[in-house]
């Protein structure tokens, strides 16, 4: 008769393998969800919103694949259990289109309700939804600069959705490539600048460096001051097109004096180092103190400090 090994507690904890200990992990995280599944039927909120969870993001380890018409379900159901984390959660469902049709007039709804119980990032998405509604209204009615500005709203949410690594932000690209084309087609300006960005970066549309330049230069003939300061960087780069830093200086110049920053900036570093133009300590001290101003950036204020004591502007003992 053979020895018996002998057994003990300490050797049975070690018995398991890798791939017994994954099926007991799933198993375990399968059951959780039945149980969790099971106390938001029953009508606990919290539940309610970690089951819309799952289900929005899908769950490999439960088996579960994303379903957002399920996440949209658990969401109201949250909602209407008075939550405002669920009437904020289905607000946003509703501004992406995400398992329900797209609807900025509900959003708005729910985001209200959200606010009315308390949620403090529900201000700014009802600003977002009212102004998105405002200009889908002027739109409709034919207002081409309300079409670009709709356009514009659509592709900074969908550059929003893109930071935070959400699908729903290509689909807010291409609605916003849509309405910039057709305000292109009858002049808007600044859907020509709207449509370079889209070739550019290829958002909405494919990406198409020659069709970008096309589209900044419509625009900045037609006064955009963006396609303008834009256009110029391309030029004092020559990306794209043969260097020229006059024509550069020149597009800077037109784009800072209708007021936009990031050319007010550019126009300072030319007259700083006297690209396109004669080298101006004074002038370059000019521009960079009204782009701090307009880009609120106490670091180019600082600059700018600096380069009117250099320029003569102020005594060096007035500085600060």
């Amino acid at each position: 008769m053979g020895k018996k090994e002998e057994t003990t507690e300490e050797n049975s904890v070690y018995m398991e393998s890798d791939a017994d200990a994954g099926r007991s992990d799933r198993y375990d995280r399968s059951l959780f969800f039945k149980v969790l599944l099971k106390v938001a039927e029953r009508g606990d909120a919290d539940a309610m919103g970690q089951v819309a969870i799952v289900y929005l993001n899908g769950d490999e380890y439960r088996g579960i694949e994303p379903d957002s018409e399920k996440a949209v379900y658990w969401f109201r159901k949250q909602a209407e259990a008075g939550s405002p984390t669920g009437c904020f959660n289905l607000a946003i469902q509703y501004m992406k289109g995400d398992g329900i049709e797209q609807s900025f007039e509900q959003a708005l709804y729910w985001m209200k309700k959200a606010e009315e119980k308390g949620d403090k990032d529900a201000p700014y998405h009802i600003s977002v939804c009212s102004e998105i509604l405002d200009l889908q209204k002027k739109a409709l009615a034919g207002d081409m600069a309300a079409m670009a500005g709709l356009a514009k709203k659509y592709m900074e949410l969908g550059q929003n959705m893109e930071n935070l690594g959400d699908s729903q932000g290509e689909n807010f690209y291409k609605k916003s490539f849509e309405l910039a084309t057709e305000a292109g087609k009858a002049g808007e300006a600044t859907a020509q600048w709207l449509l370079a960005l889209a070739y550019l970066h290829g958002r909405g549309v494919g990406e198409d460096r020659e069709k970008a330049l096309e589209y900044y230069k419509r625009g900045a003939e037609l006064g955009d001051a963006a396609c303008q300061q834009d256009l110029g960087c391309f030029y004092a780069n020559g990306d794209g097109v043969e260097e020229d830093e006059e024509k550069a200086f020149e597009l800077f110049k037109k784009s800072a004096e209708q007021g936009y920053g990031l050319a007010m900036q550019n126009l300072g570093r030319c007259y700083q180092y006297g690209i396109g133009c004669e080298e101006s300590l004074k002038a370059a001290a000019e521009w960079y103190t009204k782009a701090a101003e307009a880009l609120g950036d106490p670091e180019l204020a600082q600059r700018a400090m600096m380069f009117r004591m250099m320029g003569g502007l102020i005594p060096e003992e007035d500085e600060e």
